[in-house]
Formats: structure tokens, C-alpha cells, sequence
């Protein structure tokens, strides 16, 4: 699937087990950023105290990085996982 280089077999398993790890964290991330954001929208929306205009700023922020997380950041993955 990798290239060999001259020191054999240990390169190409260090070399997938880097992007295992970046693969892994990244996926948390973004699974505790759309978590996190989901939250920050519930709260402003659930209270009548905190639907105020200023607040709308904050909503629009988290629902725009819960899109960014949704589509930007799978893409970035995968590139990195598909470079060689």
C-alpha cells in the first residue's frame, strides 16, 4: 500500500500508525466540537432569557463549526490519509 523504503517494513508500519493516531484524534474532535456546539445552540434556544439579539452571534458561530465540522474536516482526513 506504501512505498518500502530502505529500511524495510518498520518505515511503512511507523508510517500508518502515525495516521491511525492523527485519524483517531481528529475524529474526536470533531466528535466533541458538533457535541459541544449542539449544546451551545440548545442552551440559547431552550431559554427565554438568553434569546436575545446579541446571542444570535454565538448561535450562527456554532451552527457555522458544526458545518465546517461536518464537511470540511472529513475532507482533510481523507487527504491526509491518501497522501503518500
Amino acid at each position: 500500500m506504501y512505498p518500502l523504503s530502505n529500511k524495510g517494513n518498520l518505515m511503512v508500519m511507523e508510517f500508518e500508525s502515525t495516521h491511525v493516531v492523527i485519524t483517531t484524534v481528529l475524529l474526536l474532535l470533531v466528535d466533541i466540537d458538533i457535541a459541544d456546539n449542539i449544546l451551545v445552540c440548545l442552551i440559547i434556544k431552550r431559554n427565554l432569557q438568553t434569546r436575545i439579539t446579541i446571542n444570535y452571534l454565538p448561535v450562527n458561530l456554532a451552527f457555522s463549526n458544526i458545518l465546517f465540522a461536518t464537511f470540511i474536516t472529513p475532507k482533510v482526513i481523507v487527504s491526509l490519509n491518501l497522501r503518500k
